[in-house]
C-alpha cells in the first residue's frame, strides 16, 4: 500500500468532474488493513480531481455493542488519517464523519450524497452470504468500488454481458480511464459452446461507437473471448487497475454468479453499478 500520489507539476489542472459538478467520494474507514487499502485508492483518485471540484469523505461506522476502549482507538485512526489525507491533496476537502449502526445501513444513508462510496474487500469472504458491496447495490447505492488489499496498475476493464452496460456506466468508464491516463477495454467472454460470435462481434461495435460519441478523446478496445465467464475474469482482473460491472438490482439473480465471483474474490477494485441515465445537456439557447 502507498500513500496517495499528490498531482504532480506537469498536471497544470487536476481532471473536472465527468458532470462538471462536485465529485464526492466516501470511503467506509474503520482502520483495518482493508479499509486503509480502500482509502489510499480514494486518495489517489481525489488526487487526479480537480481539487475545487472533489470532496474525500470518511465514515466511520461503529456497532452497537463496541467497547469503549475500541471505538476511540477507531476514532483516533479516523483523524490520524484524516489528517496524512489533507496534507496529501491540498486544496480538496477531507472530511469525516462517525455513526453508530449496522454498516450497510449507515454507508446507504450517508451515499446519498456521494458520487463513489470506495470499501474495502473484507476478510473471510467464504463467510458472507453477501459482500457488502451487493448489500449495498441492493440498498439503491448506484456506485460502489471494492478495493483489494494490493492493486496494480493496469487497464480500466468493463463487463459486457446481458443486459449491454448503459449509457451512464460506460462514460463514467471512459472518465476512469481518462482520470488514470491508462486504456479502456470493453470485454465480453462467451462460453465454448456459444457460437455466435458474429452477434457478439457487433455487440461490441456497437459499444465502441457508443463511448466514442460519449467520450471522443477516449481510446477504447473491445475484445471477445471464449472460456468459462467467471474463471475468465478473475484472469482478467488480476492484471487490471479497475473492473466495471453493472448490474440491475431489480433483478438480482441475472449476473449473479458472475457478479458473486468477481465480489467474493476482489483481485482488482471492482466497481459495482446500478444502471442509470445519463444527464441530458441543455440545448437552450
Amino acid at each position: 500500500m502507498t500513500e496517495p500520489t499528490a498531482p504532480s507539476e506537469s498536471l497544470a489542472e487536476r481532471t473536472p468532474p465527468p458532470d462538471d459538478g462536485h465529485e464526492v467520494t466516501l470511503v467506509a474507514f474503520d482502520g483495518s488493513p482493508t479499509s486503509v487499502a480502500a482509502l489510499d485508492w480514494a486518495a489517489d483518485r481525489c488526487a487526479r480531481l480537480s481539487a475545487d471540484t472533489s470532496a474525500l469523505a470518511l465514515l466511520l461506522v461503529e456497532g452497537p455493542r463496541s467497547g469503549h476502549f475500541r471505538a476511540e482507538e477507531r476514532r483516533d485512526e479516523l483523524l490520524q488519517a484524516a489528517e496524512s489525507r489533507r496534507a496529501a491533496l491540498p486544496g480538496t476537502p477531507v472530511l469525516t464523519r462517525t455513526r453508530t449502526g449496522q454498516a450497510e445501513d449507515v454507508i446507504a444513508d450517508a451515499a446519498g450524497a456521494a458520487d463513489v462510496v470506495v470499501v474495502g474487500s473484507g476478510l473471510q469472504p467464504h463467510l458472507m452470504r453477501r459482500t457488502l458491496a451487493e448489500r449495498l447495490w441492493a440498498r439503491g447505492v448506484p456506485r460502489t468500488v471494492v478495493v483489494p488489499p494490493v492493486v496494480v496498475e493496469g487497464p480500466v476493464r468493463v463487463v459486457v454481458s446481458s443486459p449491454l452496460p448503459c449509457d451512464a456506466t460506460l462514460a463514467w468508464a471512459a472518465f476512469e480511464a481518462r482520470l488514470r491516463g491508462v486504456a479502456l477495454e470493453v470485454v465480453e467472454v462467451s462460453e465454448e459452446g456459444d457460437h455466435d460470435r458474429l452477434g457478439h462481434r457487433l455487440e461490441l461495435d456497437g459499444i465502441e461507437r457508443r463511448i466514442t460519441a460519449l467520450a471522443p478523446d477516449q481510446p477504447v478496445v473491445a475484445r471477445l473471448l471464449r472460456g468459462e465467464p467467471v474463471e475468465s475474469w478473475r484472469q482478467l482482473s488480476a492484471e487490471a487497475g479497475l473492473v466495471v460491472l453493472e448490474c440491475d438490482p431489480r433483478e438480482p439473480h441475472r449476473g449473479e454468479r458472475l457478479r458473486r465471483g468477481l465480489l467474493l474474490a476482489v483481485l482488482a477494485p471492482t466497481a459495482l453499478l446500478a444502471p442509470r441515465a445519463v444527464p441530458q445537456t441543455s440545448t437552450a439557447g
